[in-house]
């Protein structure tokens, strides 16, 4: 089993991997060309890092609440977030019982807690909104697992 180090770092891995390259071919004369991915190719590899990212960042704060009512749960879309793409999220019970679903947006500094549900799309104002420190966001623009874990302990009831 992966430790908690591992997951994020995999987790950081996709975060900061490049588009798909263009591709070495042999065009039908035998000339070497380059095929570049197409818009959709890009636009898939794009939302398969994001979700691959936030997954492995939703284990790793899922990992240091583990004294805390949080699990990773199921992607989300949430609606306070500059697009439509799915992260994962976490299940936390908040302090005063309500059950909320928490997506995880890797380089971003702040989370929204929704009334839980089994929508992907996420409905309704957030119970909660947490800010992390802006000086937690490191130079390639990744926010750690502990600096989400840190913002969110105080607001999650114990396991």
């Amino acid at each position: 089993m992966a430790s908690r180090t591992d997951v994020e770092a995999g987790a950081r891995e996709w975060f900061v991997r490049p588009a798909p390259a263009p591709v070495a071919i042999r065009d039908e004369k035998g000339r070497s060309r380059e095929l570049p991915p197409s818009d959709r190719l890009r636009e898939i590899e794009r939302r398969a890092r994001l979700i691959a990212a936030s997954d492995g960042l939703a284990q790793a704060v899922a990992g240091l609440l583990a004294d805390r009512a949080v699990r990773v749960h199921q992607v989300r879309v949430d609606p306070r977030a500059d697009g439509d793409e799915q992260v994962m999220a976490l299940r936390v019970t908040l302090v005063d019982g309500a059950e909320a679903d928490v997506p995880v947006w890797p380089g971003v500094p702040r989370l929204h807690a929704y009334p839980a549900g089994e929508r992907v799309e996420v409905t309704g104002e957030p119970l909660l909104a947490v800010e992390v420190p802006a000086a937690a966001r490191e130079a390639d623009g990744w926010v750690p697992a502990a600096a989400f874990a840190d913002a969110l302990r105080e607001h999650v009831a114990a396991g």
